[in-house]
């Protein structure tokens, strides 16, 4: 089949939409189909893959008028379900009614979408691969395009054997809640251990005047900006905890790479989160709250059992999020569509 691929924000070089297209590129190529990224609704195409109902809603407007016969499916981000669901009701409804099927990517989305989509509704968790990256004291080899840390004296390396260290990954912006970990650290004991290694592009200047900030008046955070995948995976393996602190979330691929990293996670109590952890998942705080947060951050590093309960749960639910799966649930999708 000729599928195209079609994302919001194709300029941006990192960010979930655009990690989520290429893994879908790999699988369906792996599935023998040829894969296109092309924003122009005239070309036609067996079937279309549009990551966000609403910031792609002209497109798939403008292709199912063009093809009325060919298949649109859909990929509901949380801004998707969360916000323009609400803010953006008819364009949000036309989307799904356009699309022949709709793919979440957690397993609450049932719950928080109308019930007359729920037949078009297919789950297919997002995959990661294991990469065995975890090198004690090795600096990263882009740190001179950190420039957000070259002030801070007394933090010498990345990896610190010695710390409890908390990873945060995402870009800098208002879903994401991204210095709910900072306020979280007011609450820390000053004999804590605990330092926070924070990832990701801030996407306005406010958001980067903020980190600048934190990270001159809270020795324990290290912002280090946008880092490629390898790094990332670095960082990631070499943390004690990783944290996401999302208000909304349609299931973040970031979930899913440190659950087979064998990574324990801290989480907002919100649906994104807890379709993909599960509702027993011991890891939860209150959404938004410092305190709630802080909690179970000193828990988990003063509290071995909690801190090895949670890796035992991450583990076993990792066996949801293997790259077979993924692909198996596509070429179920796609055999569908052919058929």
């Amino acid at each position: 089949m000729k599928i195209n691929i079609i994302l919001p924000n194709s300029s941006i070089k990192k960010n979930g939409n655009k990690n989520t297209a290429k893994r879908y590129e790999k699988i369906l190529k792996k599935l023998n189909h040829n894969v296109y990224f092309d924003d122009n609704a005239i070309t036609d195409y067996d079937c279309v893959i549009v990551l966000h109902s609403w910031k792609c809603r002209e497109y798939i407007k403008n292709f199912r008028k063009n093809y009325p016969k060919r298949f649109i499916i859909t990929i509901l981000t949380g801004t998707d379900i969360y916000k323009y669901q609400y803010t953006n009701p008819n364009e949000f409804n036309l989307s799904l009614e356009l699309s022949d099927y709709l793919i979440c990517l957690h397993a609450l989305v049932k719950n928080d979408i109308p019930s007359k989509y729920l037949n078009k509704l297919i789950y297919i968790p997002q995959s990661s691969q294991i990469i065995n990256k975890k090198i004690k004291n090795k600096k990263i080899k882009n740190i001179k395009n950190i420039k957000n840390i070259k002030n801070i004296k007394n933090i010498k390396k990345y990896i610190t054997q010695d710390k409890f260290q908390i990873c945060v990954i995402g870009h800098l912006r208002e879903e994401k809640d991204p210095f709910r970990i900072v306020e979280a650290m007011k609450f820390v004991p000053q004999d804590s251990k605990i330092i926070i290694k924070h990832l990701g592009k801030a996407l306005d200047k406010e958001y980067e005047s903020k980190a600048k900030n934190y990270v001159q008046t809270n020795i324990r955070y290290q912002w280090l900006g946008e880092l490629d995948h390898l790094d990332t995976i670095e960082i990631l393996n070499n943390s004690n905890l990783m944290v996401i602190s999302s208000i909304m979330e349609g299931g973040a691929n970031v979930v899913s790479e440190a659950l087979v990293h064998d990574i324990p996670i801290i989480a907002s109590d919100i649906s994104g989160n807890k379709g993909m952890l599960g509702l027993d998942y011991k890891g939860y705080f209150k959404t938004k709250n410092s305190k709630s947060l802080a909690d179970l951050i000193i828990k988990a590093e003063t509290d071995n059992e909690f801190l090895k309960e949670l890796e035992k749960d991450c583990k076993k639910l990792s066996e949801n999020y293997t790259l077979q799966k993924e692909i198996d649930n596509w070429n179920q999708l796609i055999k569908k569509i052919q058929n």
